[in-house]
């Protein structure tokens, strides 16, 4: 090959000529040896999460940023002011549900949540939320004990035959709080007087302001 020379003496094209086919060849093993090691990565990875299914699918308690509620596959999705949090429920034995003391807290679960439901609109206004808890979830904290108690006599006929109605659950509760006038929560906001329920509920709650003489009307819905 006929080289061309600098104006120094040294040969130019023929040097750079072959300096670009050592660069050509380097590029070709680079390339080759990049994809091989990309390949052999998602081999292992795939092995890795075959062999790690089982433990990386028990979740204690995760948040996740979608507003999913129920439960899937054995994980339980709660959703608490916009945050959706997900728990495994545990793997237990049939028959640790069916005993009687069993039965009885799963009726006095489901009518309290009848009764919570039915009341949600005005437990939504009438509670302030306090950090990952929602109104009814406060709602249901502070009235839990009170709850049960109004409920023990009616969740022993709801675990025998299933037959309660909302009447039934609401009944229960106002006798009870006409005996107990302060054990039943029905308004607790920041800065007011709690109100709590004595008998059957109000057309409204009206809350006192603690330190000025403002007052709060709620309609209950």
């Amino acid at each position: 090959m006929a080289s061309l020379w600098h104006p120094y003496g040294y040969p130019m094209a023929t040097l750079w000529v072959e300096r670009l086919k050592k660069l050509e060849k380097r590029k070709k093993v680079f390339s080759g040896f990049f994809l091989v090691s990309q390949i052999l990565f998602i081999v292992s990875l795939q092995q890795y999460l075959l062999k790690n299914i089982n433990n990386m699918a028990k979740i204690n308690q995760v948040g996740i940023g979608r507003n999913y509620s129920g439960t899937i596959d054995g994980i339980t999705y709660i959703t608490r002011n916009g945050v959706t949090w997900a728990r495994s429920t545990p793997h237990m034995p049939q028959r640790i549900y069916k005993t009687p003391a069993a039965l009885k807290r799963q009726a006095l679960f489901r009518m309290i949540q009848m009764h919570i439901k039915y009341h949600l609109n005005t437990i939504r206004c009438s509670f302030s939320p306090q950090g990952n808890a929602s109104p009814s979830n406060r709602y249901y904290s502070v009235n839990n004990n009170a709850l049960k108690s109004a409920l023990d006599a009616l969740a022993n006929q709801y675990a025998e035959s299933g037959e309660v109605t909302l009447n039934d659950v609401e009944n229960a509760i106002c006798t009870y709080s006409v005996g107990h006038p302060d054990s039943i929560c029905i308004a607790s906001k920041d800065g007011y007087n709690q109100v709590f329920l004595n008998g059957s509920w109000p057309d409204a709650i009206v809350m006192k302001s603690i330190k000025t003489k403002e007052t709060l009307t709620i309609k209950v819905s």
